[in-house]
C-alpha cells in the first residue's frame, strides 16, 4: 500500500478516537519518544541478559523492537499530518537523494586526517 494511504487512513482513524490530540504536535512528538525509549530498553537489557532478554536478542526480543519501530513509524506519519505534510514524495527523497548518497567511509575517513 502507499504511504500516502496509509498517512491518511491513520489521519482519519485519529480523528475519530483521539481528537484530543489534534492540534497537538507534541502528543506526536511525545508518542515517537516514548516508543523509542522502548526500543532502548528492550535492546539494553537483551545485551545486558537481564529481564526480558535473558536469551540475548531473541526472536520474542526482536519482533517487540520491530513492534515499536512501527508504533514511532506510525507517531511519525500523524505529525506530519498534523504538521500539514504528505509522507511521499519527502521520505524517497530524503533516502535517494540525500541519505544513499552520504559517503560516510570517505567523511570519516577525512576526518580521521583532520586530527
Amino acid at each position: 500500500m502507499e504511504l500516502n494511504q496509509i498517512q491518511k487512513d491513520l489521519w482519519e482513524w485519529e480523528k475519530e478516537h483521539f481528537p484530543s490530540t489534534i492540534g497537538h504536535p507534541e502528543q506526536h512528538v511525545l508518542g515517537m519518544c516514548e516508543e523509542v525509549g522502548e526500543i532502548a530498553h528492550m535492546i539494553l537489557k537483551s545485551l545486558q541478559r537481564i529481564r526480558e532478554g535473558i536469551d540475548g536478542l531473541t526472536e520474542e526480543v526482536k519482533m517487540e523492537v520491530a513492534d515499536g519501530v512501527y508504533d514511532t513509524m506510525v507517531y511519525g506519519l500523524q505529525l506530519l499530518s498534523e504538521l500539514g505534510i504528505k509522507a511521499e514524495p519527502g521520505f524517497s527523497e530524503t533516502v535517494y537523494k540525500e541519505v544513499l548518497k552520504r559517503d560516510w567511509n570517505k567523511i570519516r575517513e577525512e576526518r580521521k586526517n583532520e586530527i
